[in-house]
């Protein structure tokens, strides 16, 4: 008798937790479905979407080093970027002025005399570096 006891107590328990598992799927779904997301997930593919990730096998320390020596030589790659030419600055203030003007960009007065006095200032920077040393300075210089 208290086996069939046991047995009917047991069973209940089940259909407790079958309907509250119910419910909570209820519950996720109805949630799932006030969110702001075009294509949801259903529920079994939410819950089992960790069992479908490609699991990756655990990285040797080589395979780390090799990872982090190319992360360096990309690095160094963006660090030997090539330097702009003083001539190309001025040539490319230019063609800006230029285009401004052309199209009627309506951009204000303040903003473009500081474009002409950036292109003066970068012209003025070439002429300096091209000026010939004067004797007494490359006298200096040699010795």
């Amino acid at each position: 008798m208290e086996n069939l006891d046991d047995t009917m107590h047991e069973e209940t328990e089940l259909e407790a937790s079958a309907s509250e598992e119910a419910e909570l799927e209820a519950e996720i779904i109805n949630l799932i479905e006030c969110l702001p997301i075009d294509d949801p997930l259903d529920v079994q593919e939410y819950i089992e979407i960790d069992n479908y990730m490609n699991i990756e096998e655990d990285l040797t320390i080589n395979e780390i080093v090799d990872i982090v020596n190319r992360q360096d030589e990309s690095e160094s790659e963006k660090e030997q970027e090539e330097m702009v030419k003083i001539g190309d600055a001025i040539v490319g203030l230019d063609n800006l002025i230029k285009y401004v003007q052309q199209n009627d960009l309506e951009i204000t007065s303040s903003l473009m005399k500081d474009l002409c006095s950036l292109k003066k200032y970068i012209s003025y920077l070439r002429n300096e570096s091209k000026r010939q040393a004067t004797l007494e300075e490359f006298i200096n210089l040699t010795v």
